[in-house]
């Protein structure tokens, strides 16, 4: 079931806590802290709601470019859901927005959390990969290889 976490003109932030799934869309010109004040309060709240392991669907189709300020903000939210317990995400981009993409693929780079995000351009294909792979199943794949090694 999704509850939402939160709404406005810059995000929408919910949850669906039985998949354990995070989602975030994002939306228009970031200028900076000003504009999303509650941002990083908000993702907390989102995590809160969370078992470690959770995951992220973040549909960027909708984001105009970012500015420092807020390029900032969001390597401390990616920082962030890091520490609380993502294990992956997965980002939707506009096929045809190489500069917002860039722009987040630094804050990638910065915050180490390039390898559990994956970018895909199609929302149903980001969400079928994540609903693919989730950590019970990856927990599963291990202690069966475990097993077949110790026998």
């Amino acid at each position: 079931m999704l509850r939402q976490i939160a709404a406005n003109p810059f995000y929408e932030l919910r949850v669906d806590t039985e998949q354990n799934l995070i989602y975030l869309s994002l939306y228009g010109f970031w200028g900076g802290r000003a504009n999303v004040p509650e941002y990083l309060n908000d993702c907390k709240k989102a995590a809160s709601c969370m078992r470690p392991g959770f995951r992220i669907l973040v549909d960027m189709t909708q984001i105009k470019t970012v500015s420092s300020e807020a390029t900032i903000l969001h390597t401390e939210v990616q920082t962030f859901f890091m520490q609380a317990g993502m294990s992956q995400a997965a980002e939707v981009y506009r096929s045809q927005d190489p500069v917002v993409r860039h722009q987040l693929n630094c804050i990638k780079q910065t915050t180490g959390i390039v390898k559990q995000v994956k970018a895909f351009t199609d929302r149903t294909a980001a969400q079928t990969w994540l609903m693919q792979t989730t950590p019970q199943t990856q927990k599963v794949g291990i202690l069966n290889s475990l097993q077949t090694w110790f026998k």
